[in-house]
């Protein structure tokens, strides 16, 4: 196995961080398109908590099945709760 640097490390935490922001920028201009102002205010502090990229992808897909803004902000509620405690990206989903 390569020894990653601690240089590399930053590196790869910065890119990790980065794909989430923009993820979220993504899914609160969606939900903001398909249910409003309001609900995409109340969407980015649960959206915001998510640390997970597999997780944010889901609820890209997630968002469609929603019949209403009710359902979307309990699927985030969620998917906030389910969260586990492994790392970033490590596969875990809902």
């Amino acid at each position: 196995m390569r020894y990653v640097t601690s240089v590399e490390r930053i590196g790869m935490r910065k890119g990790l961080q980065q794909g989430l922001e923009s993820e979220r920028r993504m899914l609160l201009r969606q939900v903001r398109r398909r249910f409003g102002e309001a609900i995409a205010d109340q969407s980015g502090p649960l959206l915001g908590q998510i640390q997970q990229l597999l997780i944010l992808e889901y609820l890209g897909e997630a968002l469609f099945d929603c019949p209403d803004q009710q359902a979307w902000l309990a699927r985030i509620d969620a998917a906030v709760r389910a969260q586990p405690d492994n790392p970033p990206n490590s596969g875990a989903s809902l």
